[in-house]
């Protein structure tokens, strides 16, 4: 970003008033003094949630744009991190990743998202907001697309910025970014160097948002607990630390919001979905007519391009015979009458939604090293790592924890609260309206001055679809079922799996 640019933004903030630092991929008992005394000692003064929940699928792209959108995918229209995109190309399972977003957001019928980004609200409130990430490109894309539009803030990103002077700004101050690592320390690290040495110092938004890509990398390749991944997050919470004392030495007092993505499972087995379906005789991703398989570790999408496709009621009864699908989700009205869940029980129905979401199988054994919940994979990671994805409590569940002048001291809230919720609670602390489009909601329970937790309604829904036969040759039947809860009409979803009947 030229000086002048530099200057001008400088004269106009005077002062950074809200931190989020998302850990990716955090679990709730991961934050505890040993292994993070930062963000303990934030969840110890201030607002620890313990009833967070992420959005389905439980993939990082996803719930990073219903971070910055407070909507879910089917409104803010990235439906997992590799998926169709059927208004850019109906026959391709595009991997969400910034090279992809940009030539899709080339194309105004197609933007990356449907719904504003907090930063072009702020942006038109004349306020800033800052994203500096060390996760992938995909979820650094989905924080901002539209930032050099907006005309002030956006998005540092080890390959890439939005806007591009933004990054080159950055670089020419504190040098090339690390390559990747396991642990990824050095990017952890050097989120923390953006932040300290050129974002607060030179642009000092009203709103920071960093992103750390532990524990969350080495979970993936080593497992839940395992030493690199203690490693890895104990490096995050160290940098958070550092951005936190930056900003006190000047005298700024934030309010802070520490959130992850996604919870994990441990793989207990794994299946090459695309295999098993040609060997059942299945034609995929092949264009019309074919099924078109958008893989998510945790959970698979089917899209169907074509009207009328003959696979449909084949396809329903192969899933329900299948020992490593927990849940099917779909739109296709002959797929609901089998036993599929509507996509709208998953909060994932919208325009870019997949004709069929399969979650895969979970359960509630050991996932080692004190972690529990383990469940099937459909990617290339081995047994025992860690993934994500599907629609177990155990990914859905994650980490929000809330402190500063604006939040409540030492308190633990039970009320539901979800990734949506992030961006309306955030424009309220900032000062701005929230629009009504918006799924999620203000956390007031947290506030200072606000209304007691148990004045807000809450509410809790199973939800079952139509009885089915497990395989032609059983005569066990089950059901496929999703437990909801709503607070003051604001719903979550905590779970979906199978159920015998």
């Amino acid at each position: 970003m030229p000086a002048c640019k530099v200057h001008e933004l400088r004269k106009q903030i005077n002062v950074t008033r809200l931190v989020i630092a998302a850990f990716d991929g955090l679990l709730p008992q991961q934050v505890n003094p040993d292994l993070m005394p930062t963000v303990n000692s934030l969840a110890e003064t201030g607002v620890r949630f313990k009833r967070h929940h992420a959005v389905y699928p439980t993939v990082t792209r996803t719930n990073a744009a219903s971070m910055v959108t407070g909507c879910y995918p089917g409104k803010h229209g990235i439906p997992a991190n590799t998926a169709v995109f059927a208004d850019h190309d109906p026959h391709i399972a595009m991997s969400v990743l910034e090279p992809q977003l940009a030539a899709m957001a080339t194309n105004p019928e197609t933007p990356v998202l449907f719904v504003p980004t907090i930063g072009e609200m702020l942006a038109s409130a004349g306020m800033t907001h800052i994203s500096i990430v060390g996760g992938t490109s995909g979820n650094a894309y989905t924080h901002f697309p539209r930032a050099a539009e907006a005309g002030r803030g956006g998005v540092i990103h080890p390959e890439f910025s939005l806007p591009v002077e933004l990054g080159r700004a950055d670089a020419e101050m504190l040098g090339p970014w690390p390559d990747a690592s396991v642990p990824s320390i050095d990017r952890v690290r050097r989120v923390a160097e953006s932040a300290c040495r050129f974002v607060i110092p030179e642009i000092n938004p009203e709103l920071m948002f960093v992103w750390f890509s532990e524990p969350d990398t080495s979970n993936h390749a080593h497992g839940l607990g395992s030493e690199q991944s203690d490693r890895g997050t104990s490096e995050a919470d160290a940098a958070l630390g550092r951005i936190l004392e930056t900003l006190a030495n000047r005298g700024d007092e934030p309010d802070v919001m520490v959130i992850s993505d996604h919870g994990y499972s441990m793989i207990s087995s794994a299946v090459d979905v695309p295999s098993e379906l040609q060997a059942a005789g299945f034609v995929i991703d092949q264009g019309e007519g074919s099924l078109i398989v958008g893989n998510n570790g945790g959970s698979t999408l089917f899209n169907m391009p074509g009207a009328g496709n003959p696979e449909i009621e084949s396809l329903t009864r192969w899933l329900q015979e299948q020992p490593w699908v927990g849940s099917v989700f779909s739109s296709l009205d002959s797929a609901l009458k089998m036993g599929a869940l509507p996509l709208a029980d998953g909060m994932i129905d919208g325009l870019r939604a997949p004709h069929f979401a399969v979650s895969m199988a979970w359960n509630d054994e050991p996932a080692g090293n004190g972690f529990t919940g383990t469940a099937w994979n459909g990617s290339q990671s081995p047994v025992g790592a860690g993934m994500h994805g599907s629609a177990s409590p155990y990914e859905l569940r994650n980490t929000l924890i809330a402190g500063g002048p604006s939040f409540r001291q030492s308190v633990t809230s039970s009320l539901p609260s979800g990734n949506v919720d992030l961006t309306p609670t955030a424009l309220r602390l900032l000062g701005q309206d929230v629009p009504s489009h918006m799924d999620g909601r203000i956390l007031e329970e947290a506030l200072a001055d606000g209304p007691d937790p148990t004045d807000l309604p809450v509410s809790n829904e199973d939800v079952t679809g139509a009885k089915f036969q497990i395989g032609p040759d059983s005569t066990d039947t089950g059901r496929y079922f999703a437990r909801k809860v709503t607070v003051s009409g604001h719903a979550y979803l905590e779970s979906a799996g199978f159920q015998h009947s």
